[in-house]
């Protein structure tokens, strides 16, 4: 798994699907270079995605957990729930059994047959009229959807919406393609494909509800898609209350995404990390989730990203502000969370149980940035240079002039982490599963050539990084933190994460915080476990600065406080460790 300062193989962001090199060139010259910086994400245009959806599905990996979580969905407040309004729309109804694309679809028994043939009787451009594609209880292969969702907004008073009417995951279809769209809903559908089975680029105001997505392959041997769902370039999008599995990657990959929200939802079945948000991302909330069963890890706050597929201002940090609460994690190899190049990150008041047996439960390491991100197990040298290469390296060139960090080369590892927050978690790996390592992976800070790159040296990944109000119960008394030593950050001389200070403030190896029944599912605490009287920490509110200057970034910090549990209700004062 991934060392300090390094990410792991299978964790590669934003450039490429596992269906193919080539793809990538071939999306960037057929959107041309008005639409470059969203091309280069484009891994789905290969004729491989025509394949009708299958429900064949095989694990991503073998533990002893349940093959089907057990524990009921976390629940997503009305407070903090996409609000849609009550905006008037035009039905398109689709029936892929009895329907006929030539019926004009105003009711479902003059449906049309297609989904394609419903999105082609939606006009271009901005809309003035709202329209709901609804669909019926059938199987809707790939070739009889559109080959692109895209180029057609809509307001908030006038949406597109797709919906499975005749209840959640009754409509099955093949992989979403979007691009450009605005106000655009997708609520109850199923998607299955062995491409990435929902692709957003350049999207505004998503929602993503009571859907189901399903990458279709046994991703242990880098079958299926390189992510289940991926979100690049785009602003305003929220996943609630969904189910997303099946990557030979990272089952969800945010990408340059600003302001959004995964709530209430199960992720898992990943060879990579289950989540990861990285590319100048900003504003996201990851909030009573449950996620099992990801090679790589649970939640990913940086990484490694392109340069190219940054959008501005957003090209210092990997992350922005952002929020991991609430959220069930279990069943790891990989860490239950990591920041690299991350920024004003919190992760707060999450429950974790057998994570971290490849090497260590929480990572804070130092992000990667390229030009582009060359595929897993490729050189430079060994990627066909084509006249996207050139119109690539302009972009990361202008980026650079804008003073954005990164290089217009191959990855560096350049990027600082900076104000993390690991506050009142609860990790439990019972006796007979440990980390291999150390409880953490801290990165030593390294130099950088702040002349080619903007970034000003040393890069770390210490800088005001707190942990405080944690319980963690993995390994023997004695097993390392994995600070202060050679190669690691958090020495002796870091007022805020040094060993003392870390043993001080938390409950490390000291409490066994027994939970209710974690191989059946139910990881609340047991009654009378010692975590209930553990004090929990106060949470500070986000810095929201210093950022690399030029550019600024803009708006007021994201609001860092938890008042809410996993399901859902208020947090008795004091309240305890944990998402429970």
């Amino acid at each position: 798994m991934g060392s300090r300062g390094g990410q792991r193989a299978p964790t590669r962001t934003g450039m490429r699907e596992s269906k193919g090199i080539g793809a990538i060139w071939f999306g960037a010259i057929w959107f041309g270079a008005a639409v470059l910086t969203a091309a280069l994400t484009l891994a789905a245009c290969d004729s491989s995605s025509k394949a009708k959806p299958t429900t064949s599905t095989s694990r991503a990996t073998t533990t002893t957990a349940p093959a089907t979580s057990l524990t009921p969905p976390g629940v997503v407040p009305a407070a903090l729930r996409y609000e849609t309004g009550t905006p008037t729309v035009t039905d398109i109804w689709v029936d892929p059994t009895n329907g006929n694309d030539q019926n004009g679809g105003s009711t479902r028994d003059r449906a049309k047959k297609t989904i394609a043939a419903a999105w082609d009787a939606i006009p271009q451009g901005t809309l003035t009229q709202g329209f709901r594609i609804a669909l019926t209880a059938g199987t809707y292969p790939q070739d009889t959807m559109p080959d692109f969702w895209r180029n057609k907004v809509g307001v908030r008073t006038a949406p597109i919406i797709v919906e499975s009417v005749d209840g959640a995951g009754r409509a099955v279809t093949g992989s979403f393609r979007v691009f450009g769209v605005g106000f655009f809903y997708v609520i109850g559908v199923r998607a299955e494909a062995d491409v990435t089975a929902f692709r957003c680029e350049q999207c505004d105001h998503v929602l993503l509800r009571d859907v189901t997505l399903a990458g279709v392959g046994d991703a242990t041997k880098s079958q299926g898609p390189g992510q289940t769902l991926k979100v690049a370039q785009s602003t305003n999008f929220f996943v609630e209350s969904a189910d997303i599995s099946g990557s030979a990657a990272n089952a969800i990959d945010f990408d340059a995404v600003q302001t959004g929200r995964i709530l209430g939802s199960r992720i898992h079945r990943a060879n990579g990390w289950c989540l990861n948000v990285t590319g100048g991302s900003a504003a996201i909330a990851v909030e009573a989730n449950e996620l099992w069963e990801c090679t790589g890890g649970g939640i990913a706050a940086g990484q490694v990203n392109a340069f190219a597929s940054m959008t501005p201002p957003y090209l210092g940090y990997q992350v922005y502000g952002m929020r991991a609460v609430n959220n069930v994690v279990h069943e790891l190899e990989g860490p239950l969370f990591g920041a690299s190049g991350a920024y004003d990150t919190l992760f707060a008041f999450n429950t974790a149980y057998r994570v971290g047996r490849a090497d260590h439960v929480i990572e804070v390491t130092i992000g990667s940035r390229g030009c582009v991100v060359p595929p897993s197990g490729a050189t430079a040298s060994g990627v066909q240079v084509t006249s996207a290469d050139q119109a690539t390296t302009a972009l990361c060139e202008k980026y650079l002039k804008q003073g954005g960090w990164g290089t217009t080369g191959t990855p560096l590892t350049i990027i600082p982490t900076w104000s993390v927050g690991i506050y009142n978690n609860v990790v439990y790996n019972p006796s007979g599963y440990r980390s291999a390592t150390s409880q953490f992976a801290v990165a030593a800070c390294r130099p950088v050539d702040t002349a080619a790159t903007n970034v000003p040296g040393p890069a770390c990944a210490d800088n005001d990084l707190v942990f405080k109000g944690n319980i963690i119960w993995n390994g023997p008394k004695d097993f390392p933190l994995g600070v202060g030593g050679k190669d690691q950050g958090c020495g002796a001389t870091n007022p805020t994460c040094n060993g003392a200070v870390i043993a001080r403030d938390n409950a490390i190896n000291t409490i066994e915080p027994r939970l209710a029944s974690p191989t059946n599912g139910k990881f609340e605490p047991a009654e009378q476990s010692p975590l209930l009287s553990y004090a929990t920490a106060t949470i500070p509110p986000f810095k929201w600065g210093p950022f690399p200057p030029p550019p600024a970034v803009p708006d007021a910090a994201p609001d860092p406080s938890v008042t809410l549990n996993y399901g859902g209700a208020t947090r008795d004062q004091p309240t305890h460790a944990g998402a429970f």
